[in-house]
């Protein structure tokens, strides 16, 4: 799974620079927060992507990047 997470090239430019303003900011849970911020994030759902954009007014294509699988190893 090649997806990464870019919240916190997002967050810097909100001046957003540790999880747990991220935490505070959205009223995510600390696990989630740290999870999203570390790009531990695994299940992406809407409700969530819908909070982080409407905070940093951005689209899901900002807060993720999709690179695709090396075919030989599907």
């Amino acid at each position: 799974l090649m997806i990464k997470v870019k919240i916190q090239e997002v967050a810097e430019k909100f001046d957003i620079k540790k999880a747990y303003q991220l935490q505070k900011l959205t009223g995510f849970s600390p696990s989630k927060a740290a999870n999203i911020w570390k790009g531990k994030w695994k299940k992406a759902d809407l409700g969530t992507l819908n909070i982080l954009c409407n905070h940093f007014k951005c689209t899901p294509n900002d807060l993720l990047e999709f690179t695709p699988d090396d075919e030989e190893k599907l």
